[in-house]
């Protein structure tokens, strides 16, 4: 299962899609807040996280996640640069960035790097 993380319900509902498009389940949350209070930490494979979110970003999300210590791969979007968040998620480790819109041959690039496929 690979949890989808972003606070824009459209592009939650688009990113499942193309996820289970590639042959995988997908559980979507509208906040990273509603994810950390899940089990589905526990239950993915991977996340793929919006950056910037209301109340809590994707970054502190996987910060948090990381002080469990959870080492869930993640995939963060954004609509800004990449190159922005770049350093930063390089120092969470187990992470990589995708620009905004989601193109499904570099999501399915990324998943197979992410999950060692």
């Amino acid at each position: 299962m690979i949890s989808i993380v972003d606070d824009d319900e459209s592009i939650r509902i688009a990113t499942a899609s193309l996820v289970r498009s590639l042959g995988y389940s997908a559980r979507s949350f509208a906040s990273a807040e509603a994810f950390l209070n899940s089990d589905a930490a526990k239950r993915s494979c991977c996340v793929i996280s919006d950056v910037r979110m209301p109340n809590m970003s994707g970054l502190e999300m996987v910060r948090r996640l990381r002080a469990l210590p959870c080492m869930l791969p993640v995939i963060f979007v954004t609509g800004r640069d990449p190159d922005e968040v770049h350093h930063t998620v390089l120092l969470l480790g187990n992470a990589t960035t995708l620009s905004k819109p989601l193109v499904g041959d570099r999501l399915s690039a990324a998943l197979d790097t992410v999950l060692g496929a």
